[in-house]
């Protein structure tokens, strides 16, 4: 299915939809259903870009829904651009290989498009590290 959503073409050659759908809910208490639905309307309106983060804690539903996704043949993974990011918490070097490894499980793929820092601070990295 092809998306109806312009791309940016990155020198890499790597094309990013202009457009995505953040993820972030209702933190304490995710309405499932209501992200899938959201998600679902995305995908049929030719959204490709999804941005979601470990903080949001609903990695692992976007990660059913895609793997539905890709099952019904709906799209590939290829089709899709996927956002994540890493809390400050986890900024040291030693947990940021962690944190994206946790979010592949969660959301069921082999890789993610782009991962971010998510919140990075404009201080001296040893500074913010000791504050952490």
């Amino acid at each position: 299915m092809s998306s109806k959503i312009p791309t940016v073409k990155m020198h890499n050659g790597i094309e990013i939809p202009i457009i995505g759908l953040g993820t972030a809910t209702n933190l304490e208490n995710p309405n499932v259903e209501e992200l899938k639905a959201a998600f679902r309307a995305a995908i049929d309106a030719g959204y490709r870009a999804f941005d979601t983060a470990a903080a949001y804690q609903n990695e692992h539903i976007i990660g059913e829904f895609l793997e539905e996704l890709f099952k019904e043949g709906k799209v590939k993974r290829s089709d899709i651009f996927i956002t994540t990011k890493v809390w400050p918490t986890e900024f040291r070097p030693m947990n940021v290989e962690k944190s994206i490894k946790s979010s592949l499980e969660k959301l069921r793929l082999d890789y993610i498009d782009l991962f971010l820092l998510h919140g990075p601070t404009p201080v001296k990295v040893k500074s913010f590290l000791n504050f952490l």
